[in-house]
Formats: C-alpha cells, sequence, structure tokens
C-alpha cells in the first residue's frame, strides 16, 4: 500500500468518526436556528459533503467542534435567506432540544440509574437557552468565547447561563441527596466536570 492509500484511509477513517461524533449534535443545533427537521438534516448533510470535498485540509483543524457549528450556523442562515425567512430565532421560542446521555466509563457505571434520571431530569428542565449554552460548553467542550461568537450574544451571557444550570444541578442533586451519596462512593469527580 502507498502513502496516498494509507492517507486516504486514514482520512476516511477520521471522517466516518467525526460524523458518528457530531452529526446529532450538528443537527439539534441546526433545528434550534431553522425549527425544521427536515431542513437541519440537509444542512448537517451539505456542511459534512464540503467537509469530505477538503478533508485534507479539515483534519488539521486543531478545534473542530467550533468549526462545525459556526459552519451549521453559517449554512443555516444561508439556507434561510434562501427561502426568503431572514430571521434568526429568538431563543425564547427555542424547540426542546436532547441532550444524549454520557459515554460510560468504568466510573460511570457505578453511578446509580436514579442518579442518572436525576441529572438528565435537571438538564431537560433548563430553560432552552441556558441548555443550549451548557451543552455547548460542557459536552461539546466549546469556550464561552466561542460560545458567545457562535449565538450572538456576550461572553457574560454565557457565564451567568453556565452558573443558572450549574446551580440548578447542584440544588437537584442536594435535594435528592445524590452529592453526599456520591462523594461517598469516590465519584466526586463527576461533578469536577460540571464546574
Amino acid at each position: 500500500m502507498n502513502n496516498q492509500a494509507i492517507r486516504n484511509e486514514i482520512l476516511l477513517k477520521w471522517f466516518n468518526q467525526t460524523v458518528n461524533k457530531y452529526y446529532p449534535y450538528l443537527c439539534d443545533f441546526a433545528y434550534s436556528i431553522t425549527l425544521s427537521r427536515e431542513l437541519s438534516e440537509e444542512i448537517t448533510d451539505d456542511v459534512f459533503m464540503k467537509i469530505w470535498d477538503r478533508r485534507e485540509e479539515v483534519s488539521q483543524i486543531e478545534n473542530l467542534p467550533s468549526y462545525l457549528y459556526k459552519a451549521i450556523k453559517n449554512t443555516s442562515i444561508n439556507y434561510l435567506e434562501k427561502i426568503k425567512k431572514h430571521h434568526v430565532i429568538p431563543f425564547e421560542i427555542l424547540p426542546e432540544i436532547s441532550i444524549p446521555s454520557f459515554h460510560n466509563t468504568p466510573e460511570d457505571e457505578l453511578i446509580s440509574k436514579e442518579f442518572d434520571q436525576n441529572y438528565l431530569k435537571t438538564i431537560n428542565s433548563l430553560p432552552d437557552k441556558c441548555k443550549l449554552i451548557f451543552k455547548l460548553a460542557k459536552e461539546d467542550g466549546l469556550k464561552y468565547k466561542e460560545i458567545a461568537i457562535l449565538l450572538g450574544i456576550s461572553e457574560k451571557t454565557v457565564e451567568n447561563q453556565i452558573s443558572i444550570a450549574l446551580k440548578k444541578i447542584c440544588d437537584c442533586l442536594k435535594k435528592n441527596n445524590d452529592l453526599n451519596f456520591k462523594r461517598k462512593n469516590g465519584l466526586s469527580n463527576l461533578l469536577s466536570l460540571l464546574f
């Protein structure tokens, strides 16, 4: 196998992993802008087609999640302009955005079903704006500044929304005694992920 064939195989594997990892998140993000499931899937497909065409270049990008979310945002806006809607949906009317469950690690397997239910229930009960910002920061690893630019809001608003989310999560865990249970069992690392 020559060097180019090896490089192509590596890029194909990278592309497939990227699609598998980010596709549902990017569809949800596009949906939050377009309010159309069909359109959000079409937008996400188009973004990944463009990435495939530029895979050599894109695979070298340092902060891929930020790049992907910006591409989805820009493509969504372009689609909306093409269909003459010329507006961005305000946060107040954003639809529910599902937050996928975390990947299981050996430590995660020790977390009780009740804890998972309480945590997810709390996340899903957050206001839509707060939930989206929390997801972008804590699950997708975007920096506050990147989120602010992506959503067209101030960094202070991002900080405030993260604080609101963390307070509600902490209050819920305390209310259900999950905090003490997790600490006693040496699982306080989960909380450190939140903070």
